[in-house]
């Protein structure tokens, strides 16, 4: 008897922990309608693209015809510094030195207005170009969400109509790996955002460290259920541990994220972001900033907490450990 209740337990265990047809429907839904939000944050982005490369092509025209009438300026000046004072009277333009000085006077002053007139339009050129770079890389953080939800909606769909189904053991990490997929969309947003910011330039000062001592329980791109990938590594380590930012930055963020409990993301200039989640306390605030030696919180107090660590480049999250040893 007591062999069969415990079969019954263990059984009704994985009943418990798998998730339902009703729940995977569910959780299909709620897939689908965040992509139709982020599908319509694509369609923004590529429309300010679209008016943003229609302002660059003016503006570079601009300056071409800027940078032709300088070269115009420029050759009208030198050839008369060269010609003599002779040929200029033969050709009834001066007859005295001091009018031809003069000429060339007025001359460098109009060749200093329109040099200053092209450095603008130059100016303005490059800032139109850096915009649609940055366009760019907002569409392709919002795109990945896209591919993302798409492979997890039609995961669901297999295992509902039976040509793929899921294995249970595989179904009871599935809700996990969904909250996971909503917790990254999530994240992506606020990068989306921030990224509209300028970034702070911060001067990278000596190694770059594990933000906590601990066993990585989740890889970077690791694989779930879903067949996503994870854009950060889990750090298991103790209950309370302090954690430390990986190099001196501005904080962005300081606060409840979502799924993510507390979070603390940094910005280390050159569009470049560390990320800290599932935090206990932050003893941090927004706008200060941290040096590699000023810890930033610390995880719970209890259980086996583990630390969310991310780092992004140009909108693109890459492996934390490759780039904290490429440091070294």
């Amino acid at each position: 008897m007591p062999y069969i209740l415990a079969i019954l337990f263990t059984l009704l265990s994985v009943q418990t922990f798998a998730l339902t047809a009703t729940q995977l429907k569910a959780q299909k839904v709620r897939i689908e309608s965040l992509m139709q939000e982020t599908v319509q944050e694509k369609e923004n982005l590529a429309r300010e693209k679209a008016s943003l490369f229609t302002q660059e092509t003016e503006a570079k025209e601009t300056f071409q015809t800027k940078l032709h009438t300088f070269h115009d300026t420029t050759k009208m000046m030198l050839k008369l510094r060269r010609m003599p004072k002779e040929a200029l009277a033969v050709q009834g333009i001066l007859t005295l030195s001091h009018k031809r000085n003069r000429l060339l006077s007025m001359g460098q002053d109009n060749l200093q207005g329109e040099l200053s007139s092209l450095t603008a339009s130059l100016s303005e050129y490059l800032k139109l170009k850096e915009l649609i770079e940055h366009k760019e890389i907002l569409l392709e953080i919002v795109h990945g969400d896209i591919a993302g939800m798409q492979t997890a909606v039609k995961t669901i769909e297999n295992h509902l109509n039976g040509s793929h189904p899921i294995s249970k053991k595989r179904l009871k990490t599935l809700e996990t790996d969904i909250v996971r997929l909503i917790k990254q969309k999530n994240l992506s947003r606020f990068f989306v955002e921030q990224a509209k910011e300028q970034t702070l330039e911060v001067s990278q000062q000596g190694d770059k460290a594990m933000p906590v001592s601990g066993r990585i329980t989740r890889k970077f791109r690791e694989e779930d259920a879903l067949g996503l990938h994870s854009d950060g590594i889990d750090i298991q380590t103790g209950a309370g541990s302090e954690v430390m930012p990986t190099q001196s930055g501005k904080v962005v963020y300081s606060g409840p994220f979502k799924d993510y409990g507390t979070v603390v993301i940094l910005d280390h200039g050159s569009d470049l972001y560390s990320v800290y989640g599932n935090l206990g306390i932050a003893y941090t605030k927004e706008g200060e900033t941290l040096t590699e030696k000023t810890p930033l919180g610390t995880l719970p107090k209890t259980g086996k907490p583990t630390l969310y660590f991310e780092i992004r480049k140009k909108g693109h999250s890459i492996d934390p450990v490759a780039w904290l040893k490429s440091t070294h």
